[in-house]
């Protein structure tokens, strides 16, 4: 019976021992391994978005802006408002901006019959703006892009003959947050691309063609 008892006991202290050996393992390992493990793909994912960054040419500061912007789509701004109505937009009569970056035009019967009553003439784009520019009273319609670039509808073509052709070099304006006409400063009464850094671009020149 004595050995018995001994032996029961020597597997008793086995088993314990096994046990607490398997106890300090798993914590060496949490301590040592595991935290370093995650802290990889964490430096890996930080690497890859800078990378990402510096090869779009996009600023963090333009990133947040892109991110607040493509929030707020989903909206029309019409030529019949308070502010644009006395100005030409040709056959325009609104442009509707998606809630995913498609920009509509809603047009008159002249140019509906070309392009019909609604024409989605853009995609990908971030901002609608819309100002008067120059001396004759016309209007222009300018899309900030998801890229940070600016395009405009080139006014004389939609006016004399309602023809919608987009003008894609606008100044090699970059990270534009907004588009209007200066109602102060050395550019008053010119329409001007700000960028997110408050630096303008002047557009009037692009626009007469």
């Amino acid at each position: 019976m004595e050995k018995k008892s001994n032996g029961f006991k020597v597997a008793i202290i086995c088993i314990l021992g096994v046990l607490v050996l398997t106890v300090c393992v798993c914590l060496i390992y949490q301590t040592f391994f595991k935290d370093s493990g995650k802290s990889e793909p964490a430096e890996t994912s930080l690497a890859t978005s800078a990378a990402q960054a510096q090869t779009e040419g996009i600023s963090e500061a333009y990133e947040e802006f892109s991110w607040s912007a493509k929030k707020n789509r989903g909206y029309t701004i019409p030529m019949n408002s308070d502010q644009l109505k006395t100005f030409n937009f040709g056959g325009i009569e609104s442009v509707e901006l998606t809630s995913d970056g498609r920009a509509i035009l809603h047009c008159t019967a002249e140019l509906g019959e070309v392009y019909g009553l609604t024409h989605e003439v853009e995609s990908g784009v971030l901002r609608v703006c819309a100002c008067p520019y120059g001396n004759g009273g016309y209007g222009a319609v300018f899309f900030i892009m998801e890229n940070g670039s600016v395009e405009a509808l080139l006014p004389s073509a939609i006016i004399n003959e309602y023809k919608i052709e987009k003008i894609t070099d606008l100044g090699g304006a970059k990270e534009v947050v907004n588009v209007e006409r200066m109602t102060e400063g050395e550019h008053a009464g010119l329409v001007c691309a700000s960028d997110i850094n408050g630096n303008v671009t002047v557009l009037d020149t692009y626009l007469q063609k």
